[in-house]
Formats: structure tokens, sequence, C-alpha cells
């Protein structure tokens, strides 16, 4: 056999295997092709600049990011090497494969002027080598702008709490003024009084606080002066009420709660028996790792066939506590133990609820 037919039976051999390898390039080259158009169209409305280059092409992606950070327009630097300025990105994604973390880098614009920036590279094994560069100064200051409108969104909202509460305690007052002069209209200008003054008071806190949390233990003590102010009744609130200071209620929550523990505490100063020195309302708190119950008793006995759960023997206090009350992580006992009725809120993590990290550490 002379060297002419082998050199065909081995070009017969090998040519399968050369169509293989070129298929897989062209299939690389054609994923690669579509990757730069999704990361061109992605940065066109992003501050972070992204540039690919291949080590035979060039740089194959020059985004409008890296246009308006290094001032140089695209069709400039497609095609090219790296400039010396970006020689940087050359030496840190030196045999890349795979993705490496955000690191710092100094690089050059075109007119010399430096830029501080924060890298991140991703390669393949095709010699693709793409970089996000984001502006370091830039990202700082982009930054600093967002905390400053966030923190003068956070003091608006605080003076439309303020402002709101000043206006439903101004309400509460006209109610008020009546009180003495209505007689047959006392029981509803109280009610009516103390519910304005729960929301005021959730108002309030609002007003107060600078995350936007509200105190649970804050919260039922303003409506326990507001209820006794208005009715002219003792409250005690137990030293155990402490506990509840490490939670915080859901803003989107915190009025239903508030008007829960108004109606609960106003239906145990209406219906306490008045005589002795037991004739008080008192305010005790349990705390759980995610549970915490506020326990309001007077003394004083259930109604016969009283069932809070199927609504039956309720009062108009007791009937709106059942609407208000949220549907999920929050529930309502009652109980007679000894001379006294016990009305027992319970309040859930996180349906209702929010507990500091620092606290849940200090639990577990």
């Amino acid at each position: 056999m002379n060297s002419l037919a082998l050199l065909l039976i081995l070009a017969c051999a090998l040519l399968p295997l050369a169509t293989w390898h070129a298929a897989r390039r062209h299939a690389r080259r054609d994923a690669s092709r579509r990757l730069i158009a999704a990361l061109d169209a992605l940065s066109s409305h992003t501050p972070v600049a992204f540039v690919a280059w291949e080590p035979r092409g060039g740089i194959v992606l020059w985004s409008a990011g890296a246009q308006r950070l290094f001032e140089v327009d695209a069709t400039r630097m497609l095609g090219q090497p790296l400039p010396a300025g970006l020689d940087a990105l050359h030496q840190a994604a030196a045999g890349l494969e795979g993705a490496r973390p955000a690191m710092r880098l100094e690089l050059r614009r075109a007119n010399g002027a430096t830029v501080d920036a924060i890298v991140s590279f991703a390669g393949g094994g095709d010699g693709l080598i793409v970089a996000a560069i984001e502006d370091a100064v830039s990202s700082a200051a982009n930054a600093h702008s967002a905390e400053v409108a966030r923190a003068q969104r956070d003091a608006l909202v605080r003076e439309v709490h303020h402002r709101i509460k000043n206006s439903l305690q101004g309400v509460t007052g006209l109610l008020r003024q009546h009180l003495s002069d209505k007689p047959l209209l006392k029981p509803l200008l109280e009610a009516a009084s103390a519910q304005v003054s729960a929301i005021a008071a959730v108002h309030g806190l609002h007003g107060e606080a600078k995350d936007g949390q509200i105190n649970l233990r804050m919260l039922m003590v303003r409506v326990a002066a507001s209820v006794s102010g208005i009715m002219h009744v003792p409250i005690t609130v137990s030293e155990r009420c402490a506990v509840l200071e490490r939670f915080s209620v859901n803003e989107e929550e915190s009025v239903p709660v508030a008007m829960v523990l108004n109606e609960l505490i106003m239906n145990a100063a209406k219906h306490r028996s008045r005589s002795g020195v037991n004739g008080i309302v008192a305010i005790d708190a349990i705390a759980h790792a995610q549970r915490a119950q506020i326990l309001v008793s007077n003394p004083g006995f259930l109604p016969a066939n009283f069932d809070f759960t199927a609504g039956v023997s309720l009062g108009n206090g007791l009937g709106l506590i059942r609407s208000l009350l949220p549907r999920r992580g929050a529930s309502i006992g009652l109980a007679e133990e000894g001379r006294r009725v016990v009305a027992t809120l319970a309040l859930h993590a996180p349906d209702v609820l929010s507990e500091s990290t620092k606290d849940q550490e200090a639990i577990a």
C-alpha cells in the first residue's frame, strides 16, 4: 500500500472527528454570541459595565455601561485587544475557568484618569472572559444617596403619623366634651372615644419609632392609659409585662391589635365588680419563644352559656373583638379563675409579631 492510500485512509478516519470538533466549536461560539447579546441588552439600563474578550478575537462585548465608565465608544473597541489601561483585567483573569469573587482593581480611562473599580469575572473553557465592572466611588455615592432618601422618607412618614395622631386626639377631645351633658349617650361616647384613642396611639408610636416598629408593651400601656382616663377606672399593669419589650407589632396588624386590646380592656372595665379592693382591672403578660400572651382580668363572672368561639352571649365589645382579630397568628380565650374573668390575647410571630435577632439568640 503506497503512502497516498495511507493518507486517504487516515483522512477518512479523522474526518468525522474533525467534523465533531468543528460542530462543538460552532455550538460554543453560538452560545457565546447569545450570552454576549443577553449581557449587552441587560447592561443598557444598568450602571454596571460589562466587558468580554477572547484570546484571539479581542473584545467581543463593550456594553453601554462600559462606554459611560471608560468614555470610549463600542465601535472603537470591538475586535481590539484590551487597552493598556485595562491590563489589570487581563492579569486578574489569567487562567480563569468558572467564576471569581469580586475584587478591587485600579483601571484607567483613555484620558489616563483612574477608575477605582469593583470587578467580578466569569470564564469558560472556550477562552471567553466576561468582566462585570462597577465604579466603587459612584457605587458608594449612590448608596449614600439612597440612604439619605430613605431617611428623608422615614422622617416624612413619621411627621404624617404625628399629624394624624394629633387630629385623632382632637376628635377624642370633642367626643369627651359631651360625656357630661349627654348622659344617655355616655356609653357610646366612651366607646367611640376609646376606639379613636387606640388608633391615635398607633399613629403616635409610628411617629416616634425611627425604624417603623411598634413595641408591643408600649402599645398596650398607652391603650390601657387611654381607657383608664376615659372611663375613670383603676388599671394596674404588672411588672411581668416587661417581657413584651422584645416584641414588635407588624405594621399591617398594628391597628387591629390596638383595637382588640382597647375592646378587651374596655370590656373588663365595664363589667368589673366594684366591690372591695379587688375591683380593679389588671393586666399581666407571659412571653414564649415565638408567642406573647396578654392577660386582662376583672372581678366578675361570665354570662351563662357563654361561648366566644361560637359567638354565643357576646356583647358589642366582644363581638367587635371577634371581627377585628387577625385571622392568622392571633387568638382569644376567656375563662373564670376564682372570682375573676381572665381574657387572654395570644399573638404569634411572624404573622402578627416580630422579634429581634438578639432576643431570639438569647432564648436559644
